[in-house]
C-alpha cells in the first residue's frame, strides 16, 4: 500500500507546487503594539476590576484577622 503512494508521487510535480506556494507568500509588516493604553497587557477597565477585587480581599482578610485575635466580636 505504501509503495503505491510512493510510486504515485512525482518529484517534479511536488517541486513545482512548492515553487508556486513560495510565489504566493505575502510579506506581513510587523505592527507595534500600543503600549500607552495597556499596562501589564490589561485595559483600564480590567485594571479597575482587579483593584476592586484586591481591595475586597484585603478587607475580608483584615476582618478575619480582627475576629481571630479577638479585637472585635460578632
Amino acid at each position: 500500500m505504501l509503495d503505491d503512494f510512493r510510486n504515485e508521487i512525482d518529484a517534479d510535480a511536488f517541486l513545482d507546487e512548492l515553487e508556486e506556494e513560495e510565489e504566493d507568500v505575502v510579506e506581513v509588516k510587523s505592527v507595534k503594539p500600543r503600549s500607552s493604553s495597556k499596562m501589564f497587557g490589561l485595559t483600564s477597565t480590567q485594571r479597575f476590576i482587579l483593584a476592586i477585587m484586591l481591595f475586597m480581599m484585603i478587607c475580608v482578610a483584615g476582618s478575619l484577622c480582627l475576629l481571630v485575635t479577638g479585637k472585635i466580636a460578632i
